[in-house]
């Protein structure tokens, strides 16, 4: 499996998060006209540890995990619940922040999560 496969596996596994956007948790990006609040997660970087011999011995790929919802306190529960699903795996959060986008009157949460593989 991929790594994609696996961080959305852990997403989409976890109830509390489920319970929060039911299966609405996408790669990439959210699609116009979604049903919100929702997720998407994205690949950021990867950056590989390599040996002295010249083989990769692990990588780690920083994911992104966006929430975006109409309510500050829904979204912020959303994020709640992406840390709690990875700390269930033992991934701790790298960085978390918020926005508000004005144009679509949306509020935006992203945690960062390394993951190695």
């Amino acid at each position: 499996m991929t790594a994609e496969a696996d961080f959305y596996a852990v997403l989409a596994g976890n109830a509390g998060l489920a319970a929060l956007v039911s299966d609405r948790i996408y790669p990439h990006a959210i699609a116009q006209g979604v049903l919100l609040p929702a997720v998407a997660y994205s690949r950021q970087d990867t950056a590989y540890e390599n040996t002295l011999g010249g083989s990769v011995a692990l990588s780690r790929v920083r994911f992104a995990v966006q929430a975006w919802g109409e309510q500050v306190t829904a979204v912020e529960a959303i994020g709640d619940a992406i840390v709690a699903a990875l700390a269930a795996v033992s991934v701790p959060p790298e960085g978390r922040f918020t926005v508000f986008d004005d144009e679509m009157g949306l509020y935006g949460l992203t945690v960062e999560f390394d993951w190695w593989e």
